[in-house]
Parts: structure tokens; sequence; C-alpha cells
């Protein structure tokens, strides 16, 4: 005879037998520093206050490097976050957790430290420490809206930036085509341009030949000031006007990390992504509309 093949036991099947073991709700062991630094990056200014975040594990085994992502935009749809990094994570359970980001980080911060259960069910999450201390939050429920890609895509070299539109029940991309690589502090100056003017927004004109920052430049601002920048461009000269939560989102950036920046005059908005090892952040930020000078 021959041998009795054995069903392999498919991911489904581990969530269940851990769901009998206490640990089936939606979610992960992990140290809290880990998520205290992924749950940071959420925290904008309060523009993603309310927002879920993705676990999801890689392979079937109890102890892997897991990711947790979000995909989100703020309440007026100026500004959308996609951002994922892998994470070393036990006991994971897929699926979304709403999360209020100044509330998690508030209690991650002062009450826990080392490994914690972090899960979601019932409409809470509960958080607890190996010595069994627990804190119960309750989130508002997520438009599913929030956890959608509402703009970006890239092609399989992970290089141009488009604009998802809607043309009947078909998706359109109109691609980008300028692209730039710069230092956030090259971007840091733009911010001090902006301010200085005490503006609500800030020009960047991105060309081969030259990268120009201009702020206050309206005949109603009464200090106008204007920076030339350093930057790597290809493509096309063209002109974003990025609004005053652009000084939000780079300050996310890290220093030793080069931005790639990518739009054209085709397209109202501007997309930022700054890759490193284990993790992918992407904004992008609708322009302000053009005023007469």
């Amino acid at each position: 005879m021959g041998k009795k093949k054995v069903k392999k036991e498919s991911k489904k099947e581990k969530n269940v037998e851990k769901s009998k073991k206490g640990k089936g709700k939606i979610g992960m062991s992990i140290d809290t520093k880990e998520l205290i630094s992924f749950v940071s990056v959420l925290d904008v200014g309060g523009l993603f206050n309310e927002c879920a975040i993705e676990v999801k594990d890689t392979d079937d085994e109890e102890e892997t490097d897991a990711c947790l992502g979000v995909i989100t935009h703020d309440e007026n749809s100026n500004v959308q976050l996609l951002f994922r990094k892998d994470i070393e994570m036990k006991n994971v359970v897929n699926g979304f957790i709403p999360i209020n980001v100044e509330e998690t980080l508030k209690v991650l911060k002062v009450k826990y430290d080392g490994e914690i259960n972090f899960r979601f069910s019932g409409g809470k999450i509960i958080i607890e420490s190996s010595t069994h201390g627990t804190t119960e939050l309750y989130p508002q429920a997520i438009e599913e809206s929030r956890i959608e890609d509402r703009y970006f895509k890239y092609d399989t070299d992970g290089r141009w930036l488009s604009r998802k539109k809607m043309k009947g029940d078909k998706k359109v991309y109109k691609t980008a085509k300028t692209r730039v690589r710069i230092d956030k502090s090259e971007l840091d100056k733009a911010l001090i341009d902006m301010t200085l003017s005490d503006s609500d927004y800030v020009s960047i004109t991105f060309a081969e030949e030259f990268v120009l920052s201009k702020s206050g430049h309206l005949e109603s601002k009464m200090t106008r000031n204007t920076t030339p920048l350093t930057a790597e461009v290809t493509g096309e000269m063209y002109e974003s006007l990025l609004p005053a939560e652009f000084a939000k989102v780079v300050d996310k950036f890290d220093e030793k990390v080069k931005i790639d920046l990518q739009g054209s005059s085709g397209i109202p908005l501007t997309g930022f992504r700054q890759q490193g090892e284990g993790y992918d952040m992407k904004f992008m930020l609708t322009h302000m509309m053009k005023e007469e000078e």
C-alpha cells in the first residue's frame, strides 16, 4: 500500500486553530517599540487620526517577518498616505484594525514596553502585556474609502507615478512626466519660504536646468521669498503648488534617504515616495488652485 497523503493545513485553518487558542482575533504579538514606530508615521498633524492598519503575514510560519500597512486619506482627500513596513511579529491573524492614532500612541508610550498582544474583535482593541495588564480601546468604524488606493499606481520598476481616474466603469491612469530625486533638507528650504511669507502654500518649479521655490509671490502678500533648490530632475518642466499640509508631510521623511518626487503639468497632484530597508512610504498631495498674480 502507498503512503497516505496528509493534507497540508491551510493558512485559514491555522487561523481557526489560533482562534481556539484565544489567538484568532485580528492582530498580532509585537514589540511595543516597533508598533509605536509604525503608528508614529500616521501621526501627521491630525490628518489621519482615524484610520485602519492592515496586519498581514507573508507565509505560513507562526513567527515571521510580517508587515503592517495603511492606506488612508485626510477628510478633504487633499493628502493620501500609503505606508508599508516589514516587522517581525508572532501569531499573526490577517485583517484590518481601526485605530485612533493619538489615543493609541498615548497608551502605548505611557503604559507598555516589550512584547504585547494587540488584537481587534467586537468593535474594540485589546492590548495585553506579558504580565496580563490590559487596555481596551473603542475606535470609530472606518469608511471603506479610507482603506482603498485612490490615486497611486507605479509601473513594474516602481518609477512613474500615475493618477487613477474613472471613465465609466474603467480605471484610467495618467502618467507623470517628471521625476525628481531630492533630499529632505532641500524641501525644508521651501518650507522656510512658506513660513517667512506667512503663506498657505509654496510653489516649486522643477526643471532639468533649475529647481526654484517661491512663496508669497502674489500681490496680496507683503513678503515674497524665492530659493534655488538642488535636485536631480528627469523629464519636462512643471510647477507644483503644494498646500500647507506639505509641512506636515515633509516632517515624516528620513534625512538620510532621498525622496522620489513625481508629477507633471497635466496632473494636479504631486507624489512623494521614500523607500528604505523593509519600508515603503508614499504621500500624494493635491495642488492648490493657482491664483492670479
